[in-house]
């Protein structure tokens, strides 16, 4: 929301807004800690088995094994190993089908930044756009609550990553329409798109994350949360190096459409493998 706050308070004296705004932005993210550890306490007071400590016996075996694995100094089979834990989980298309959309350019970040200031944009324009995307990101928790106690978490994830598709390809083709041109209309299209797509990524988001809670065994669940942080950590490294290879913005369309490809090979694994999954069933 720091685009939006800074289009609000910002006034002829530039200056003191940013250091207004930075103190402001401090304080809030200050307050944010006592929000988080507020309910953090209430969560372990609510369900104290959280905070129980395994048993000594338990802490030896994973001691004598992790002396075992140092031993061994097979740092390379360790993570072979870590990888086949993560593909044999019955939510592992779904795992994957998330990863893959952080190969997505189409979003509010560096790199669009960077392309609508080259198509004439303003900065607090921009600003209040990503202000506004990031509210209506919010409206996820709100449509993910109606619809996983309406509906099952693996038919969430499915709507939501249809609509998401859908939405950034209407993007993709106001971005190709609007190529060598500087139509506002498409431009007007393509922002909205992403604003609308924000709420099905974050609804698809929290469908895949709680599935990941109620299929990954608990003793894998560390290993298996720790390989998907790395895929997700994977594919947006992957997003900045195609954006280093394809840095003109007149090639931007060829970075979304990477991205858009993603979107497309992640609505076929949820299809495939969670949706159509009759294993899966909730």
């Amino acid at each position: 929301l720091t685009g939006l706050f800074l289009k609000v308070t910002t006034t002829a004296d530039t200056e003191k807004d940013l250091a207004f705004a930075a103190v402001f932005l401090g304080v809030v993210n200050t307050a944010s800690v006592v929000v988080e550890s507020f309910f953090s306490a209430r969560i372990y007071s609510l369900i104290p088995t959280l905070a129980m400590q395994k048993s000594t016996n338990d802490t030896k075996e994973d001691a004598k094994s992790s002396d075992s694995n140092i031993s061994k100094n097979c740092y390379q089979c360790s993570l072979l190993k870590e990888i086949k834990t993560y593909m044999h989980q019955p939510i592992s298309g779904g795992a994957l089908a998330l990863a893959l959309l952080y190969l997505n350019a189409l979003c509010p970040g560096g790199l669009m930044t960077a392309y609508l200031v080259w198509r004439g944009l303003r900065l607090d324009a921009i600003g209040t756009w990503q202000g506004i995307a990031s509210v209506v990101g919010l409206l996820g928790t709100v449509t993910y609550g109606i619809s996983s106690s309406r509906l099952s978490l693996k038919c969430t994830a499915m709507w939501s990553i249809s609509f998401m598709l859908i939405c950034l390809t209407i993007c993709y083709g106001a971005l190709c329409l609007s190529h060598g041109t500087n139509s506002m209309r498409s431009l007007i299209i393509l922002l909205a798109g992403i604003c609308a797509s924000r709420i099905s990524l974050w609804t698809f988001d929290m469908s895949i994350s709680q599935l990941m809670q109620d299929l990954v065994p608990e003793q894998v669940r560390g290993s298996v949360g720790g390989t998907q942080q790395g895929m997700e950590a994977l594919f947006s490294m992957m997003q900045y190096t195609l954006g280093l290879i394809f840095s003109n913005p007149t090639q931007f369309y060829i970075l979304a459409g990477f991205g858009v490809a993603s979107v497309v090979v992640a609505f076929f694994l949820v299809l495939f493998s969670v949706f159509l999954n009759t294993k899966i069933l909730v």
